[in-house]
């Protein structure tokens, strides 16, 4: 056997007082103030290469330790639990921009209506764990716990219409910039 196989690898996250982690057999809670996030090991790990493991100390400081033999392991659960962390106290937003003339949003009940130059409305379902809101006709910002989540949605959305290489129209991040290519020249 290689040395290097036999290493453990160990990464703690000391988590919040906000936050309570609870763990069992098969999955994690985080409970924060925003709400419940919960991850599922037998998705995550089929050779069960890491083991995660609580520590709470004497002030009722809990501690997420990771043991894994791969680096790369430990370091992706750690930026998975502290995104985790992260959403179930602040939350994740990303605000989506309709560049383009007549681009329209509206919520309608559980359902978001957007114009982009169709010939018909077209209607998406709002997903129970993103709220969306609509600050002007053009802006829609999507809100969730879950980063992934609300990154997947907004993927979602943006390949309706994705924006075009020489007007820019159609829908974007808002911190995404466009290149435009130069048209044809008379």
């Amino acid at each position: 056997m290689n040395k290097q196989a036999l290493l453990i690898r160990k990464n703690r996250i000391t988590v919040p007082n906000t936050v309570k982690v609870f763990l069992d057999s098969t999955s994690m809670r985080f409970e924060g103030p925003l709400g419940v996030i919960h991850f599922d090991f037998t998705r995550h790990d089929f050779h069960g290469v890491y083991s995660v493991t609580i520590d709470v100390s004497n002030e009722n400081i809990q501690t997420i330790v990771i043991c894994s033999c791969a680096k790369t392991f430990s370091d992706s659960l750690k930026g998975l639990f502290l995104m985790y962390i992260t959403g179930v106290v602040s939350g994740y937003i990303i605000h989506l921009d309709l560049v383009g003339v007549g681009y329209k949003s509206q919520i309608v009940h559980d359902t978001l209506h957007l114009k982009l130059g169709f010939s018909h409305v077209i209607q998406c379902a709002i997903p129970s764990d993103i709220r969306m809101l609509i600050s002007k006709s053009n802006r829609i910002s999507l809100y969730g716990l879950d980063k992934a989540r609300v990154n997947q949605i907004a993927a979602q959305l943006r390949s309706i219409k994705p924006p075009e290489a020489y007007k820019g129209k159609g829908i974007r991040l808002q911190t995404e910039t466009i290149i435009l290519k130069e048209g044809k020249k008379k």
